[in-house]
């Protein structure tokens, strides 16, 4: 990726991103730990343009 690519602050990480994939996005990155500061993932939407969430949570890892 040469971009900037926009990331998303949910809630709840695991509720939206099976919304996501429930209407057909794509699963890009599955999640993952920023240790100490939040859970991220990555999805593609219907025009190939990546996007992220993220939760902050100071007890990922």
């Amino acid at each position: 990726m040469n971009a900037y690519v926009c990331s998303v602050e949910v809630d709840d990480f695991d509720a939206v991103a099976e919304k996501i994939i429930e209407n057909g996005r794509q699963l890009a990155l599955e999640k993952f730990a920023v240790p100490g500061v939040c859970w991220q993932g990555y999805f593609i939407d219907p025009e190939g343009n990546t996007f992220g969430l993220f939760q902050p949570d100071s007890g990922a890892k």
